[in-house]
């Protein structure tokens, strides 16, 4: 194994072994959803087991979009910030605005990490169909390796001894 073969590995690994998803589009209306109508959704990623080969992952930013049939309303911001850029410079979109797309900066703590299989689910997502015809919401998550998982810092050493007699 070469310095590079571990450069591919990092950067192969989100693709690879992240799984994200999109929950139920549910209507404001039950049964069908309709032009103009709002619905709220969910998304997750999980991360692959220890025995699959996860590692924990911090830093995690999702994507979330739509093909355009409808807006979505950016989240509150106890979720996090979000950015029309995953390089969030400049000003954050205003909670309860609609877009197409955003990515979604969560605060410091438990979603800003993923462990070795644990999902992460955000809920309440709010959306609002434009039109008739096929709606996708999209979601995908970037991240970095947590290199003080993958490399634990201040590792010790067995103990060394030596016994003598004393008498």
């Amino acid at each position: 194994m070469t310095l590079q073969d571990i450069r591919t590995a990092v950067i192969n690994y989100v693709d690879t072994k992240v799984t994200c998803t999109v929950g139920a589009i549910i209507p404001e209306v039950p049964i069908v959803l309709s032009p103009k109508e709002n619905f709220t959704f969910s998304v997750a990623a999980t991360n692959a087991t220890v025995a699959l080969g996860g590692v924990r992952l911090k830093n995690i930013r999702y994507y979330v979009s739509t093909n355009g049939l409808a807006t979505l309303k950016v989240p509150p911001s106890n979720l996090g910030k979000c950015f029309g850029s995953i390089n969030p410079s400049g000003t954050p979109f205003t909670p309860d605005a609609d877009v197409t797309g955003f990515y979604l900066n969560p605060p410091e703590g438990d979603f800003k990490y993923l462990d070795p299989g644990e999902t992460d689910t955000i809920v309440n997502l709010k959306g609002t169909t434009k039109s008739l015809g096929s709606l996708m919401i999209e979601v995908k998550v970037f991240a970095d390796i947590d290199l003080d998982y993958l490399f634990p810092p201040n590792q010790d050493s067995a103990w060394g001894t030596k016994t003598i007699q004393v008498q």
